[in-house]
């Protein structure tokens, strides 16, 4: 059963495009998993926000970014840079890396350090878009227009 699972989801490509394909989705998972309970840990904990923002979303966002490139350099032709979906992806991938990295990042440690009520505030106009973005990211994975 797993020969069959794994020939689907690697459409009879390459091993290493089925290797890459399950880290592209496991970091996925790594980068945008925590941030769906950031708003309720933000007000009972947010020492921890910032740790698990530093340690495993800002990676797991990268990761799956850099190996989703390439995976589409990987698969034959069949998906190209040129292709509407994967350009969106990109483009959508790095306004998530820059709200990560600058503003998010930068919230969660002030929060970590001194919580206020005010700086929650902030930080949920920065994880709101964040989590749109996934959302577009996973239409835009599964639905592939332009392909």
């Amino acid at each position: 059963m797993s020969t069959s699972l794994f020939a689907a989801l690697t459409d009879g490509r390459s091993n290493g495009y089925g290797i890459m394909l399950f880290i592209h989705i496991i970091s996925i998972v790594a980068a945008f998993g925590p941030a769906l309970v950031y708003p309720s840990l933000l007000t009972t904990n947010p020492k921890v926000v910032a740790r698990i923002h530093q340690r495993i979303t800002i990676p797991g966002l990268v990761v799956s970014g850099i190996i989703g490139n390439g995976l589409v350099g990987m698969s034959e032709k069949t998906f190209t840079h040129a292709q509407l979906w994967v350009s969106l992806s990109n483009t959508l991938w790095i306004v998530a890396v820059i709200l990560a990295v600058f503003p998010m990042r930068k919230i969660f440690a002030k929060l970590a350090a001194d919580p206020q009520p005010a700086l929650a505030k902030r930080a949920m106009a920065f994880i709101g878009p964040y989590h749109l973005i996934f959302a577009a990211l996973g239409l835009l994975m599964i639905f592939k227009p332009g392909a």
